[in-house]
C-alpha cells in the first residue's frame, strides 16, 4: 500500500492516467467512474445512487457524504487494505492536530488494483476528513463497488471530495 500526495506530480500521473478527467476537474460533480461491463453484480443491492450519511456516525451530525456513480466491483483484499493506508494516515495527522487544514494536494492512497483518493478542498481539516471517511468506511462495510463521495459540512459547506476506484491494467 502507499501513499501520495501530489508533490510527486510526475509519478502521480503516470500512476493516475486512467483518472485524467478526475484530476482535471475541481468540482467532482460531472465525472463517471469506468464501467467493465464484464464486472459481476454486486452481492447485496446497492443504495440509491446518489445516497447521503450523515458525519459523524455517532453523536450530532456535522455533515454529510454523498456518495455517488456507483461502478464495478473492488478487489475486497486491497480496498482493505487502501482504507487501511488512508486510516492511518488520518490518525498520524490528528496526532498533529485535528482542526489543523489537510492543504491543497491530493491524498492517494493505493493498493494492489484500488484506488482511494482524496481532493480536499482549502477548509477541510482532519477532524472533518476522519468523521466523514468513517461514514465512507460504513458503506464498504456491506459493498465493494467504486463510487464518487463528496464532503459536504453543515456549517463550511462542500470541503473536498474524491473517488475510490479499481487501477486499469
Amino acid at each position: 500500500m502507499k501513499l501520495y500526495t501530489t508533490g510527486l506530480a510526475a509519478t502521480i500521473h503516470s500512476l493516475l492516467n486512467h483518472s485524467a478527467q478526475l484530476l482535471n476537474t475541481l468540482t467532482l460533480s460531472n465525472i463517471s467512474l469506468p464501467h467493465n461491463n464484464a464486472t459481476i453484480s454486486a452481492p447485496t443491492p446497492l443504495p440509491p445512487d446518489p445516497s447521503y450519511f450523515d458525519y459523524p456516525t455517532t453523536a450530532v451530525a456535522t455533515g454529510q457524504v454523498k456518495l455517488f456513480s456507483y461502478g464495478p466491483l473492488l478487489n475486497y483484499d486491497d480496498k482493505e487494505r487502501a482504507i487501511s493506508a488512508a486510516l492511518n494516515d488520518v490518525v498520524h495527522h490528528l496526532r498533529l492536530g485535528p482542526n489543523s487544514r489537510i492543504g491543497p494536494e491530493l491524498r492517494i492512497y493505493i493498493s494492489g488494483n484500488v484506488e482511494l483518493v482524496l481532493a480536499p478542498k482549502p477548509r477541510m481539516t482532519w477532524k472533518i476528513w476522519i468523521d466523514a471517511f468513517n461514514s465512507i468506511r460504513m458503506f464498504y462495510f456491506d459493498y465493494s463497488v467504486a463510487l464518487i463521495f463528496k464532503v459536504i459540512d453543515n456549517v463550511l459547506g462542500d470541503v473536498g471530495g474524491g473517488w475510490v476506484t479499481g487501477l486499469l491494467s
